[in-house]
């Protein structure tokens, strides 16, 4: 099994195999995955998810929400939301919706 990880040394996210972790501390309320090359921390925050997912087409919309482009139905200009192919809204910045309006090639 592959985990998305946050390696403490070169500061980048990768894909670690469970079969490659020894052992699993907190330490001062943070988790860490200890390897014999090096020490990582899960995946926790929506920068970091929106970072490893980004080739699978998933953008920024807002500091709470990430979308994948492709789920995407329409954008409503007036209310900044976006309509995704199951029905639900996600709300959109100003600033996420200029950039998803160009990834949509909506412009």
């Amino acid at each position: 099994m592959m985990l998305p990880a946050f390696n403490i040394t070169t500061k980048e996210i990768e894909m670690l195999n469970v079969s490659d972790v020894s052992y699993i501390l907190k330490e001062n309320g943070v988790i860490k995955y200890h390897t014999s090359n090096g020490e990582y921390h899960p995946i926790t925050t929506l920068e970091q998810h929106r970072e490893l997912l980004e080739d699978y087409g998933f953008v920024k919309t807002d500091t709470n929400s990430i979308i994948q482009l492709n789920k995407v139905k329409k954008i409503d200009e007036d209310t900044q939301k976006a309509t995704l192919v199951d029905g639900n809204e996600v709300a959109v910045s100003k600033v996420s919706l200029e950039k998803i309006m160009k990834a949509l090639k909506l412009e």
